[in-house]
């Protein structure tokens, strides 16, 4: 899958995990983009099968 250009902090399917609040890891499976959010990402959980949450590139960061 081809991102945008507007998209460049992840790639397809690279593993993420929020940096604060409620854990969420998992791969980036999808992105999208709002006037508030201009870069985000969707991310499909590795722990809860099929769940996928949208969160803003500066949600998350990539798994060591």
């Amino acid at each position: 899958m081809t991102f945008p250009p507007t998209h460049t902090a992840f790639s397809w399917h690279a593993r993420v995990r929020k940096r604060t609040g409620s854990r969420w890891q998992g791969r980036i499976v999808g992105w999208y983009s709002t006037k508030l959010t201009p870069e985000g990402y969707a991310v499909e959980s590795e722990t809860e099968h099929g769940s996928v949450q949208i969160y803003p590139a500066k949600a998350l960061e990539l798994v060591p």
